[in-house]
């Protein structure tokens, strides 16, 4: 049985940080409609999280008020990892726009520097990646938050 909520309770709907560990989903976008509904989310903690469809771009999120409060993000030992890079990577290009970003400029860059990222992390043997927001707004992933 595939872990789903249908809506939070209003105690949990402010939960700022969240862990989950061992969770077996369908696809990514399953994963990420969860963690969207919690809108003052600042830390995300994921371990052992798989899912059985291959994440595509369709999958990643397209507005600016998905994870706007989003500080970090730590995955280890997950199926991918390039979406959550992406994740964290979206509010930097929504900061400004109340629409939707257009995919359809950043798509193909996208998935390539994913599936490179997936590949590197791969031949490491990395098994996490931390993804962190600085001071200045922008999301650094450096090699040291690269976990092996």
């Amino acid at each position: 049985m595939w872990p789903q909520l249908h809506g939070y309770p209003p105690a949990l709907q402010r939960l700022a940080t969240i862990r989950l560990s061992g969770y077996r989903f369908y696809s990514f976008s399953v994963l990420l409609r969860q963690l969207a509904a919690l809108h003052y989310l600042e830390a995300v903690e994921l371990d052992n999280i798989t899912w059985t469809v291959p994440c595509n771009s369709a999958d990643v999120p397209r507005r600016k008020w998905t994870f706007r409060e989003l500080t970090g993000i730590f995955a280890s030992t997950c199926t991918e990892y390039w979406p959550f890079l992406w994740i964290a990577l979206a509010s930097c290009f929504w900061e400004d726009a109340d629409e939707a970003f257009p995919l359809e400029r950043a798509e193909a860059s996208m998935l390539c520097g994913g599936q490179l990222i997936q590949a590197l992390l791969q031949a490491y043997g990395a098994r996490a990646l931390s993804v962190l927001k600085l001071s200045d707004g922008m999301y650094r992933s450096a090699p040291e938050w690269v976990h092996f």
